[in-house]
């Protein structure tokens, strides 16, 4: 099985396009990397894993990013 993460996804196709708005691309490697500081983020505001956490999420890059933070710390 192969593993559902933004962070394999980078690691696997790092120049790939992962997310498209505003007539900008994100490869995977640029969003793995804001994903990693919104999990630090996260981590430093001691959120962890398993915690309920809300999310008000608008159609941009911004709560994408957000979510898959979630995703990654579970």
């Amino acid at each position: 099985m192969r593993e559902l993460s933004i962070f394999a996804a980078a690691r696997e196709a790092p120049t790939r396009d992962c997310l498209l708005a505003d007539g900008h691309a994100w490869s995977f490697a640029d969003v793995a990397s804001r994903v990693g500081a919104s999990v630090e983020a996260l981590l430093d505001r001691g959120v962890k894993s398993g915690d309920e956490v809300a999310l008000t999420p608008r159609a941009d890059v911004d709560s994408a990013v957000w979510l898959y933070a979630l995703f990654e710390l579970g």
